[in-house]
C-alpha cells in the first residue's frame, strides 16, 4: 500500500517538472540538433611538455633557433678570416725583413772586396771623397801625371768645337815664347780647344791671337811653377825639348798649309 503510494507521488513529481536542457524528448519525431565535436591537439592526453618551456627550446634570447645558428656561423668565419689574415701579414713581414738583412750582408760583402791596386792612388782618393750627388775633380796639386798625349810629329788635329780650326803637332817640344794666359787643362784636347775659343772670341782685333799652345803632362809640378799646365802662346817660334810636353801650332788654313808664328 505504502510502495504504491510513493511510486504515484514520484510519477507525479516527474510530470511537473520542467524538461531540462538537453534531456527534451521530441514527440513530434525531429532529431535532436548535431552537436561539433571539437578535440584538442593532444587528443584528450595532457601535454608533457608545458608550453613556457617548448617556447624556451625555439627560442633563444629572444632569437629563433635557426637565425642564432647562422649568426654564430658568420661569425666563426670573420673571426677565423681575421686571425689568417693577421697571421699571413706577420709572416709576410717577417720575410721582407729577413730578404732585406740577406740583400744588405750581399751589399756589405761586395762593398767589402778590396779595390785592386792597379788603380792611382789620386782615382781612390777622388772616389773616397766624392759625393754622391755632385762630382769634384781632383785639385791640380794633387794629379802628379796625366796620361801620355799618342803625338805623331806634323800630324794634323782639330779641334772638338771646331772643325775647322786645325793645329799641327810637336812631339816632346814646348814653346818658349810668351804666354796670353796659362791654363788648367786635363786633356790635351781641352787645351787645343781654348785656343780655339780664344782665337774665335778676339775675331782677329788684337795684333796676335793664340798661335798655338804647350800641354804639359806632369800637372802638379807645372801647376806649382808656371801656374798650370796648358799655355796659349802669343808665337810659336822658338822651341826646346821636353818629353813631359806637347806643342801645337795654330793652322791658319784646314791643311796646315800655312802655319802661325
Amino acid at each position: 500500500m505504502v510502495s504504491s503510494t510513493i511510486a504515484s507521488a514520484f510519477r507525479l513529481s516527474s510530470l511537473s517538472r520542467s524538461p531540462r536542457e538537453g534531456l527534451e524528448v521530441f514527440k513530434d519525431g525531429s532529431s535532436a540538433p548535431e552537436v561539433t565535436k571539437v578535440h584538442p591537439y593532444n587528443f584528450g592526453y595532457d601535454d608533457l611538455t608545458p608550453k613556457s618551456k617548448k617556447r624556451h627550446r625555439e627560442i633563444s634570447c629572444s632569437v629563433p633557433r635557426t637565425t642564432l645558428w647562422l649568426c654564430l656561423l658568420f661569425t666563426s668565419i670573420v673571426v677565423g678570416g681575421a686571425v689568417g689574415g693577421g697571421v699571413g701579414g706577420a709572416f709576410s713581414i717577417e720575410r721582407a725583413r729577413n730578404k732585406g738583412r740577406r740583400e744588405g750582408f750581399s751589399l756589405c760583402s761586395s762593398l767589402a772586396t778590396p779595390i785592386s791596386s792597379s788603380i792611382p792612388t789620386s782615382t781612390i782618393s777622388s772616389l773616397a771623397t766624392a759625393s754622391p750627388t755632385a762630382y769634384a775633380i781632383a785639385a791640380p796639386s794633387a794629379v802628379a801625371s796625366l796620361a801620355r798625349v799618342d803625338c805623331t810629329p806634323d800630324a794634323i788635329v782639330k779641334s772638338m768645337f771646331n772643325a775647322t780650326a786645325s793645329f799641327q803637332m810637336h812631339c816632346e817640344a814646348e814653346f818658349t815664347d810668351n804666354d796670353h794666359i796659362v791654363i788648367t787643362a786635363y786633356a790635351f784636347d781641352d787645351c787645343i780647344s781654348a785656343c780655339e775659343r780664344l782665337n774665335a772670341w778676339d775675331k782677329g782685333r788684337s795684333e796676335n791671337g793664340c798661335m798655338g799652345i804647350t800641354y804639359r803632362m806632369n800637372m802638379a809640378e807645372s801647376f806649382k811653377t808656371e801656374g798650370g799646365n796648358c799655355e796659349l802662346k802669343t808665337s810659336s817660334t822658338g822651341t826646346r825639348g821636353n818629353r813631359n810636353a806637347v806643342s801645337a801650332k795654330f793652322c791658319r788654313d784646314p791643311e796646315c798649309k800655312d802655319t802661325a808664328f
